[in-house]
């Protein structure tokens, strides 16, 4: 029997609040596995608990209180099988995630990504999420340089690179500049 704890995760406030979203789509993914196994498979699956990560990074997923249910539920036996629909929605760290796959391997737990097809008994295996999970994390780095570089040249050109300012309005006809809100501005 496998008891399964569900993971999934977002990684922005606003991705967490959209009601049909990512978080809906990936948990209708690993019912549907679910669903599958016990159908089709002739195997006995079941959802031992479900770690939702809402506006988590995907550097910091491994510390957020749904990993540590995750890991609690794993060391009493109410979950024997991690499934997920990508790797990255369980980290984007090599570092955490080889320490995840240690806890995995103490506790006896089988990994199932939906997305790659992994088998973590091997050592070839091994080291293919290794390269993965090395992937995962050169992305995030990449997108985090990639916004950096953005918002520096934007402010090297003097453009507004945050949100509403009291007392200054974002005009709509020339995105990055403020105006003075005139009633606003005699509070300010």
């Amino acid at each position: 029997m496998k008891r399964c704890g569900l993971v999934i995760r977002v990684s922005t406030d606003r991705q967490a609040n959209n009601p049909e979203g990512s978080l809906t789509n990936q948990l209708q993914k690993l019912r549907a596995h679910i669903e599958y196994k016990n159908t089709v498979g002739g195997e006995e699956w079941s959802e031992g608990g479900r770690y939702v990560l809402k506006a988590v990074s995907g550097k910091d997923s491994m510390r957020s209180k749904e990993f540590a249910q995750l890991f609690e539920d794993m060391k009493t036996g109410r979950v024997n099988t991690v499934v997920c629909t990508a790797l990255d929605r369980i980290s984007r760290s090599v570092r955490d995630f080889l320490n995840f796959f240690e806890i995995l391997t103490k506790y006896n737990v089988e990994f199932v990504c939906l997305k790659q097809n992994y088998d973590t008994t091997t050592s070839q295996g091994k080291l293919f999420i290794t390269i993965m999970m090395a992937l995962a994390e050169f992305e995030r780095e990449q997108t985090s340089e990639r916004t950096r570089e953005a918002v520096m040249a934007r402010a090297e050109r003097g453009l507004w690179n945050g949100s509403q300012l009291f007392g200054y309005d974002l005009p709509p006809e020339k995105k990055g500049t403020l105006i003075p809100n005139p009633q606003e501005a005699a509070i300010v």
